[in-house]
């Protein structure tokens, strides 16, 4: 069912325009409801009209529609532009608020033009189609779209091109499908919509309470829910935060691992993360997945042991074989540190 939209819940448009959807003068924004004429719904030489794509996305299940337009308080760039997210509870918080697709039918000055989408009669459909798929349709990872970008002409119409802006996020794009294209924009529709629908369950699996341990120093501890294992589990990079001895913060990417309920990385004996966390236990982590980058494992806790001799260069060469599909090259110089969390979260912003 399509729903009604509160104006405080349209940021998500911020990461696909240049223009903030936010801090508009209506207090709500009507969803989108198609007028389907009688007879084909196609226009002249089997092109698929604006209006039988906003009707298809939006008859998927759980999706809500908007529509930029003067009534809706949107700004004048928006107006005429359309945004597919899946929320069937109608209850994310802003900044989950993502669109797995959407439709667009002017450029953004001095950021958005190489479409040249103010021509007559032109529109572009952006569908969220997932690195697998990206690189299935192009040939090369989203994440090489620079060196890519230069061999498309992002103004032909009814041909996959990549997104001129969020390729590098997993973004193609149709001008004007037609009868050619339908076929495969209807399957990329359902595979992004899809995603969006296993990112959501996810969501909710992040979201649940984690059971509280009790700790022997008093604090209470987070059982790791199975969304924040199975990215500790997987070869995502982290960054792990320490305190400098003025308090000042130190950052530095690390691998990382389980072990049980605890989280493990290796480091130098004498390095200056060890050494800020032999002075002060605390440590802050945060984690991206690779595979879907706004994805994110937030963790925060303690050092409780330093861990070398045999069982540590176990737990050193495992979490090599993750990363690299080798033992670690070094027998000599590296610790693990063994984090206790007190909190932990996995975040989910599309």
């Amino acid at each position: 069912m399509r729903r009604a939209i509160p104006v405080q819940d349209i940021t998500f448009v911020t990461l696909l325009t240049p223009v903030l959807l936010v801090g508009m003068s209506a207090k709500s924004v009507p969803s989108y409801q198609p007028q389907i004429t009688a007879g084909n719904p196609k226009g002249d030489h089997g092109e698929v009209t604006e209006t039988e794509l906003i009707h298809y996305v939006s008859g998927l299940s759980g999706v809500v529609t908007f529509t930029a337009s003067e009534e809706s308080g949107g700004p004048a760039s928006a107006w005429g532009d359309t945004f597919f997210f899946y929320d069937p509870e109608g209850d994310l918080p802003d900044n989950q608020r993502l669109p797995f697709a959407t439709l667009v039918v002017h450029d953004y000055a001095g950021w958005d033009t190489d479409s040249q989408l103010d021509r007559d009669g032109i529109f572009r459909v952006n569908v969220a189609a997932g690195r697998s798929s990206f690189e299935r349709l192009l040939g090369y990872p989203p994440a090489a779209q620079a060196a890519h970008y230069d061999e498309f002409d992002y103004a032909a119409t009814d041909v996959v091109l990549p997104h001129p802006i969020y390729a590098s996020q997993g973004w193609v794009s149709i001008l004007n499908p037609s009868d050619q294209t339908s076929t495969q924009l209807r399957s990329l529709l359902d595979e992004a919509h899809g995603l969006a629908v296993r990112r959501h369950a996810r969501r909710q699996g992040a979201r649940g309470d984690s059971p509280e341990l009790s700790h022997p120093s008093g604090d209470s501890i987070t059982e790791l829910n199975a969304e924040v294992k199975r990215l500790l589990d997987r070869p995502n990079y982290a960054h792990v935060a320490t305190l400098l001895p003025d308090g000042a913060p130190h950052t530095v990417p690390v691998w990382i691992d389980r072990e049980g309920e605890n989280v493990v990385i290796l480091t130098g004996p004498g390095s200056r993360k060890a050494r800020n966390l032999e002075r002060d236990p605390r440590v802050a982590i945060s984690l991206i997945d690779v595979d879907q980058p706004y994805t994110s494992v937030l963790i925060r806790g303690r050092v409780v042991e330093r861990i070398d001799g045999d069982r540590g260069w176990e737990i050193i060469d495992r979490i090599a074989r993750k990363y690299t599909s080798q033992p670690y090259p070094l027998r000599s110089g590296r610790i693990v540190l063994l984090i206790k969390p007190e909190h932990a979260d996995a975040v989910i912003f599309g």
